[in-house]
């Protein structure tokens, strides 16, 4: 292809770049002293549906268990030896103000038994010959006879009202179509009905070992270790409830488990994680810009814009409401790493050039821009994915390659002309 002739226009903006390097770094210094506040706000998102497509049908029902007391995944469990040291355990919990309530094999049982059966003794006794009255449209019955039956069952007692009415409808079924469309909406299921609510009419008494073994399996292990379940009484899915939840009852009963538990105690190993690999490679970069550049100011130069980046970086995502999640926690190391080659390359060009020289008026600059602009691109990428994780991960290493180009590009250059101006005044 034929070469085509520079425009001059991208020399001529990093020459721009050149006369307002200095206010506009001065300007990102003192927005990064400001961002300062908002790091103590920067947040470990630990839950695992936070790397998820919100709009996924696994999370939106994931999502309606927490309108479920009884199936909220975030919960915690204990196990106790014996059916006493359960009750003792739901007992304490309770007193907690952040539990709602507790689970155990014993909350099957019904409570108030006599009293309960007792009304039921009372309602099969008024309820079981209305209910026994031949309604039903068995096979082979005449379904006019059956309406005829249920009519006179109806004007028995003329003093109600609803009744008399129902009657009076029933006595407008003439065609063989309406009669059979009231067979099927009326009498399709009663059969069913009056056995269901005669085995009821006959509840007994529920004791602690007549509960399906389906049921005592998940409250008693074969080694016959009892599990209480301890519920929330705010929504897990916030981190300082989450937390608050966990360390309330952790305090009381050391020996907890559960999804609770096991999602802040991951947020926890992972934060830490993210600290020392960030602290980690810190260390390893300045080492070795230590021992390859053997000056102080070199790896000054370097190093101090990159620490703005990464504090424009967790500020940013602080402010938008950016969390880090299990996928973006690499954020801030591949910062380091990928940001600390922009400083080198413009750190070495500048050691190279005369005294009074600004790196701008070099090719360096603009290899750094392109660079880093395919990086960017390749990054912003991922945010258009469906994973909400990967998503995450792409915003924020957008975010944070961006401000790395600010903070090289400008704050650097000045940081030059700023170390010029001392050592002239210092006659060097």
């Amino acid at each position: 292809m034929k070469a085509r002739r520079s425009s001059g226009y991208v020399r001529a903006g990093f020459k721009a770049i050149d006369r307002i390097a200095l206010p506009v770094a001065i300007l990102t210094l003192g927005i990064a002293i400001y961002a300062v506040r908002f790091l103590p706000d920067a947040r470990l998102d630990s839950d695992p549906m936070a790397l998820r497509d919100p709009s996924a049908p696994s999370v939106q029902g994931f999502d309606l268990l927490f309108n479920s007391d009884d199936a909220s995944p975030y919960k915690i469990s204990r196990l106790v030896s014996t059916q006493e040291d359960a009750v003792v355990a739901a007992a304490l919990a309770t007193e907690l103000s952040v539990v709602k309530e507790t689970r155990s094999l014993m909350d099957f049982v019904p409570t108030g038994q006599d009293e309960k059966l007792e009304l039921i003794d009372f309602a099969s006794s008024s309820l079981f010959f209305a209910l026994n009255t031949p309604l039903s449209s068995e096979e082979g019955k005449d379904i006019r006879q059956s309406v005829s039956n249920f009519q006179t069952v109806l004007v028995s007692d003329p003093e109600r009202v609803l009744r008399l009415r129902l009657a009076d409808a029933l006595s407008a079924l003439s065609s063989d179509e309406s009669l059979a469309a009231f067979d099927q909406a009326v009498f399709r299921f009663w059969p069913e009905f009056l056995e269901r609510v005669n085995d009821q009419f006959n509840a007994d008494y529920v004791e602690l070992e007549m509960l399906p073994t389906s049921l005592r399996r998940q409250f008693v292990s074969g080694d016959d270790l009892w599990r209480v379940d301890i519920l929330p009484a705010a929504d897990l899915r916030d981190d300082e409830a989450l937390r608050r939840f966990v360390d309330n009852v952790e305090a009381l009963t050391p020996d907890i488990s559960g999804g609770a538990v096991q999602s802040l105690r991951a947020g926890d190993e992972v934060g830490m994680a993210m600290v020392k690999a960030t602290v980690g490679a810190l260390i390893v970069i300045i080492v070795f810009l230590f021992v390859l550049l053997r000056r102080l100011s070199s790896v000054l130069f370097i190093m101090i814009p990159l620490f703005l980046a990464m504090l424009l970086t967790i500020s940013t995502g602080v402010f938008f409401g950016i969390p880090f999640t299990f996928a973006n926690v690499i954020v801030l190391p591949l910062l380091i790493g990928i940001g600390v080659d922009s400083g080198i390359h413009l750190v070495l060009r500048q050691r190279q050039l005369s005294a009074g020289e600004l790196v701008h008026r070099t090719s360096t600059p603009r290899a750094v821009l392109v660079s880093a602009l395919t990086t960017v691109a390749s990054f912003g990428s991922m945010i258009l994915l469906s994973h909400r994780g990967l998503s995450s991960l792409g915003a924020m290493l957008t975010i944070a390659m961006l401000y790395t180009l600010l903070c090289m590009l400008v704050v650097l250059p000045a940081l030059f002309q700023l170390s010029a101006i001392r050592f002239r005044r210092n006659g060097v």
